[in-house]
């Protein structure tokens, strides 16, 4: 039986280069004019952390033309794209083994998520640059690591106001019936 291959964000960028990696970033969003050499550093470097068994990264998007919907969609979705109609896009996740629900990566630890495994699917229809490209954008997307925990927390503390505050209506209209 052949041996799974497992390979982290880590082991991706010691294959690749931030020269590669940014050309990529240039490419996929060409409007962020950011620098993110740092956080491909911060990649290189992340310590071995545990991570979940059965969790890995995938990333969905794009054009594929093995995908069971393009085949189906994809001249219209191309034609779509050419008037402006729709756009390609990407998406970064977590799966799960057993669960087919995408997780958001959003205000993960950054060692948590260079660490897991990328699903073999991702790692067979994109390079070590687009995938590095694609963790580095969407793990950004709030900023910084200290940035990305500030907002977590206020998002945190909008839902449990939201939440409160549903509590005293429900609580005002048991009352009130």
């Amino acid at each position: 039986m052949k041996d799974k291959i497992i390979l982290t964000m880590k082991d991706l960028a010691s294959l690749t280069s931030w020269k590669k990696v940014k050309e990529a970033m240039k490419y996929h969003y060409p409007e962020d004019k950011s620098d993110y050499e740092d956080v491909f550093q911060r990649i290189c470097m992340a310590p071995k952390v545990k991570v979940e068994k059965g969790e890995s990264i995938r990333v969905k998007g794009g054009m594929c033309l093995d995908w069971e919907w393009f085949k189906e969609h994809g001249k219209k979705f191309l034609e779509d794209v050419k008037t402006g109609e729709e756009e390609i896009f990407y998406g970064i996740d977590i799966t799960k083994e057993g669960d087919d629900t995408p997780w958001a990566m959003s205000f993960q630890k950054w060692d948590y998520l260079i660490n897991l495994p990328i699903s073999a699917d991702t790692l067979s229809h994109y390079t070590p640059k687009d995938i590095l490209a694609h963790f580095i954008w969407e793990i950004t997307y709030y900023g910084n690591e200290i940035q990305m925990e500030k907002a977590g927390k206020e998002v945190l503390e909008s839902a449990r106001k939201a939440q409160a505050a549903i509590e005293r209506i429900k609580n005002k209209e048991k009352h009130n019936i």
